[in-house]
């Protein structure tokens, strides 16, 4: 008699089951292969087919999702046609699987201790990655945003990083409002200044000598603001990189 009892074959089963995951970086429904097998009428020998999904479609293949390992791989040699391992994925929110490259950048390994039956998701912005794609997952780039009023807002879309130019026409800024919808009230903000023309010394308040920097404050869901300890000059051109990390 089985130690486990009625648990045994799910126990077993949980053991065996494929536990990798893949976290796609971009639109994937170009990278999605089916692969099928035939016999040359002539020369009886087996060839391979790799075709792209004819279900894929950019908008069910879309960035950010978690694609389950199936256990199949496609070897060179041992499968026809094949010039690269291939590994079968599926996608449980869309019922799609197939085949991809996991070297392809547009795939990063995700980690996971999950049963492949569960649907993971992303957990964080910057989610836990590793593998080629991971130098891409670091988010959407806003690029160069530039409040038009003093103490204005600029809407960053769904963007987790961008650059913020102050608003200097008018001189006395002390705070711009960014709006993205990456931000939570326990989200993390970081910036580092990137450029400046104007002399960083001609703030209007010191603290101990030295200029005051910006900080992010008032950290809500939708929005977050650069404060600035004091009236900036009017003319500054500094810009700040900002990173938003949950």
């Amino acid at each position: 008699m089985s130690l486990y009892g009625a648990a045994a074959p799910f126990q077993r089963s949980y053991q065996t089951q494929s536990q990798k995951t893949f976290l796609s970086c971009g639109a994937f429904n170009t990278k999605l292969y089916v692969y099928s097998t035939s016999v040359n009428p002539t020369t009886f020998v087996t060839q391979g087919s790799l075709t792209v999904n004819p279900s894929a479609t950019a908008a069910n293949c879309p960035t950010n999702r978690v694609l389950h390992a199936t256990g199949k791989v496609l070897v060179p040699g041992a499968n026809p046609g094949v010039n690269v391992a291939l590994f079968g994925v599926y996608d449980p929110i869309s019922g799609l699987n197939g085949f991809i490259d996991p070297t392809d950048p547009i795939f990063s390994n995700y980690n996971a201790n999950m049963p492949n039956q569960y649907d993971l998701g992303i957990s964080s912005v910057i989610a836990t990655l590793g593998g080629q794609g991971a130098n891409l997952r670091v988010g959407t780039d806003s690029g160069r945003l530039q409040p038009t009023t003093i103490n204005g807002g600029v809407n960053a879309g769904d963007a987790s990083i961008g650059e913020v130019l102050l608003y200097t026409t008018g001189g006395n800024t002390s705070s711009i409002t960014i709006s993205t919808t990456q931000v939570t009230p326990t989200s993390r903000i970081f910036l580092t200044q990137t450029a400046s023309i104007g002399n960083s010394f001609q703030f209007s308040t010191l603290v101990g000598g030295v200029p005051a920097i910006p900080t992010a404050s008032t950290i809500q869901t939708g929005y977050f603001n650069i404060t600035f300890p004091a009236p900036v000059f009017t003319g500054d051109t500094r810009a700040y990189n900002w990173v938003v990390m949950s």
